[in-house]
């Protein structure tokens, strides 16, 4: 409870600052202003992405376990609540495979839960490290050193944490000469976490993570979910930033904004606020006015964008979270 009163009272500080350092009346301006029928249009491609997001989880988790739409829905909107109470992906990391077990009344093992939520990560961290990369090399003279410093620390945590999730998953197949030592050492310690902490029969569970990471693997269908969900996230993240600017009268090319979301939200995974709340708007408000556009249309953009994307789960992920139960030893086993 503390470290989240705390993340909420620096998301609030960062949203302030956000604010302070523009014009609030020309905000109110430019959202008097906008077009609504645009807006409704982004609302529409977030929320119909989001259904084809999760249709195209469904498949992918049918490859190793069956489950139904309802399932994957209640547990996605579980996830994106408990990421805006603790830091943004480490929620969906945990919460989205506890949901699957729960709804599912235990039928989904949390390790096939986790081997879909690594797998997934590992390809969206990846995606995320691209563009971001992509984005600063364009951008790189337009942007303040200080703020190209905080997106450098914010890849390197998505590089370190999909390092892990390798290791975890790979350990037996890395060669010696590389980082197979490391993965060696980390597999124990994680063992030894699990025996020591939880339970001395759950030590198989690791094992279970990768059976089931690797008949993802096996399976050529999940190849050709991956690539349509990693092109569909691109394509409908881009859009509806780009509708949202568009509803403020900013003309902006279409193909170049792909890569701005990746690099506006790549803050996100700083363990600073609640669901990355006053990190992204301030994050939003530095990138758009490096390229031309002004903070007062910027921060309402940004937000209005989160809001379509993360924070309107809040509202909803709450209403399925006390139906969440705690797992039982079996889940593990």
């Amino acid at each position: 409870m503390k470290n989240i009163i705390i993340r909420g009272t620096l998301g609030g500080i960062l949203l302030f600052i956000a604010l302070f350092t523009i014009d609030f009346h020309k905000i109110l301006e430019n959202i008097k202003g906008c077009e609504f029928v645009l807006l409704m249009a982004a609302a529409a491609v977030s929320f119909g992405g989001l259904f084809w997001l999760l249709w195209l989880r469904k498949h992918l988790l049918n490859i190793i376990s069956e489950v139904s739409f309802a399932i994957i829905l209640k547990s996605n909107f579980t996830a994106n609540y408990i990421n805006n109470i603790i830091p943004a992906n480490v929620g969906g990391l945990l919460a989205e495979p506890w949901g699957f077990y729960s709804f599912s009344r235990g039928a989904i093992p949390l390790s096939k839960g986790l081997a879909l939520v690594i797998l997934s990560t590992i390809m969206q961290n990846v995606r995320r490290i691209v563009l971001s990369v992509g984005a600063l090399m364009l951008f790189y003279r337009l942007l303040p050193k200080e703020y190209i410093g905080v997106i450098g620390l914010a890849l390197l945590v998505y590089i370190a944490y999909t390092v892990i999730f390798v290791l975890l998953v790979f350990h037996d197949r890395i060669p010696v000469f590389s980082l197979k030592p490391f993965a060696l050492i980390f597999d124990k310690l994680f063992k030894g976490f699990i025996q020591k902490r939880i339970s001395p029969e759950m030590k198989s569970f690791p094992d279970k993570i990768r059976e089931s990471f690797r008949l993802f693997l096996k399976n050529k269908k999940t190849y050709l979910l991956l690539v349509l969900l990693i092109i569909s996230d691109v394509l409908l993240e881009g859009f509806r930033l780009w509708l949202v600017l568009f509803a403020f009268g900013v003309s902006f090319n279409f193909w170049l904004i792909l890569i701005v979301p990746s690099l506006i939200y790549s803050v996100t995974v700083l363990p600073v606020s609640l669901g990355g709340l006053g990190v992204a708007e301030l994050s939003g408000i530095i990138v758009l006015q490096a390229i031309g556009i002004s903070p007062e249309i910027a921060f309402p953009a940004v937000f209005l964008d989160r809001f379509l994307f993360s924070y309107w789960g809040l509202l909803l992920g709450g209403i399925f979270v006390p139906f969440i139960k705690l797992p039982r030893k079996e889940a593990f086993l």
